[in-house]
């Protein structure tokens, strides 16, 4: 029994109507059927049940076959990293040690892992020095805001007329994200930590 099939059974009491057919595993499919109710109020049966983990050519698979409300499809390592966090780095760990993971296989690394995760920093932490505030010496002064910087700034864009709250949140979100760019290049540059 290979690692996938072992970490699918034993999460198979957390996937709601799951079942095993002969090369793959059927369960009720996290992402479009996330609630015990369909739209209509009814209850879903296990026959209604869309999400399949299956072994294809590459490796263990997630793929849901409800075409029109969802149709996704994944590896088993961004299955189980957005759907199981915890087992997700223990899997890693255990194709880590196999030597089944890493660059050009379908498991990231362990400490790829551990820093998508938010467990590992992306670069050193830097330490604040003590003896200069208790000694009495002052730190020493910030520079001048660079003009690079102030371009850096934000820009307050009124967002347009919109007809609908998806429209204004769509909107928005792309303003979000120039600013969220900008306060980037911006720690990028002054060497700050997040």
């Amino acid at each position: 029994m290979t690692i996938e099939e072992e970490l699918i059974n034993s999460l198979s009491h957390k996937l709601i109507h799951f079942s095993q057919k002969r090369n793959s595993f059927k369960f009720q499919c996290p992402y479009c059927q996330y609630g015990r109710m369909n739209r209509k109020g009814k209850a879903f049966t296990p026959s209604e049940a869309s999400g399949y983990l299956y072994e294809g050519k590459d490796g263990w698979n997630f793929k849901c076959h409800r075409e029109k409300h969802c149709g996704r499809g994944t590896s088993f390592a961004v299955f189980l990293e957005e759907n199981f966090p915890s087992e997700f780095l223990n899997y890693v760990r255990l194709r880590e040690e196999q030597g089944t993971a890493g660059y050009q296989t379908n498991c990231p690394s362990l400490a790829t892992a551990l820093k998508r995760s938010g467990t590992l920093p992306n670069h050193p932490p830097r330490f604040h020095d003590p003896s200069r505030t208790q000694n009495g010496l002052q730190p020493p002064p910030e520079a001048p805001a660079k003009a690079s910087e102030v371009e850096l700034m934000p820009k307050i864009t009124k967002l347009p007329p919109m007809t609908s709250p998806q429209q204004q949140a769509g909107h928005q979100a792309a303003i979000n994200q120039l600013i969220k760019q900008r306060e980037k290049r911006r720690r990028e540059i002054s060497g700050e930590l997040w």
